[in-house]
C-alpha cells in the first residue's frame, strides 16, 4: 500500500517494498540519491558497493564505485550530463565525474589529502552542475559551518572563486 506526502506540486510517494535490495547489498547510510534522464535510481551509501543502481520500479541494475570513495565520509551525489555523477567525498577531499558504467571521467581535489575536518582549511561538501557546464562545488573553512563556493570549468580546467580567477 502506498502513502502520499507532500501537498500540490511537491508531493512523494513511499511504496512499500521498493527498491528490490539483493542479499549482498547494505545500505548503511545514504548521503545522496538522484535521478538520471532513462528514470534510473543511484543511490549513494557508505558501504563496499557505494552506488547502487535501481530502475524506477525498485529492481536492482548493478553497482559502480568499489574502491574509489573514502569508507565514512561520502558526502553526496548529483547527476551532470551525459547522465554522468559528481560525487562529493570530503574523507578523501575530492569531487569525482563518474559515467553511468563507473568509470572515472574526472577529479577535482587532491586524493587521499584531506583537510582536518574544523582544521581551517576548506574540504569539499557538495557540488551541482550550472546549466552552462560550470561545476559550482560548496566547502566549508575557518572552524564553522561557513559555506563558500567557486565553480569548475569541465573545459578549460579554471577555477573561479569569487573576485579571482586562478589556472
Amino acid at each position: 500500500m502506498s502513502k502520499i506526502f507532500g501537498s500540490g506540486d511537491v508531493r512523494y510517494e513511499y511504496v512499500d517494498g521498493w527498491p528490490d535490495i539483493p542479499g549482498q547489498i547494505e545500505l548503511v547510510e545514504c548521503p545522496g540519491v538522484a535521478v538520471d534522464s532513462q528514470d534510473r535510481v543511484y543511490l549513494f551509501t557508505i558501504g563496499p558497493e557505494p552506488i547502487v543502481i535501481f530502475n524506477k520500479d525498485g529492481h536492482y541494475l548493478n553497482t559502480i564505485g568499489e574502491g574509489m570513495f573514502s569508507e565514512a565520509r561520502t558526502h553526496g551525489l548529483y547527476i551532470a550530463n551525459y547522465d554522468s555523477n559528481l560525487v562529493a567525498d570530503d574523507g578523501i577531499h575530492t569531487i569525482q565525474k563518474i559515467s553511468p558504467s563507473g568509470e572515472k571521467l574526472m577529479e577535482i581535489g587532491q586524493r587521499n589529502k584531506p583537510k582536518p575536518i574544523w582544521g581551517g582549511d576548506p574540504f569539499n561538501t557538495g557540488q551541482l552542475l550550472r546549466p552552462s557546464g560550470l561545476i559550482m562545488v560548496t566547502y566549508t573553512c575557518q572552524r564553522g559551518m561557513a559555506m563558500l563556493g567557486f565553480t569548475f570549468s569541465m573545459l578549460t580546467g579554471i577555477i573561479n572563486f569569487p573576485g579571482a580567477v586562478l589556472e
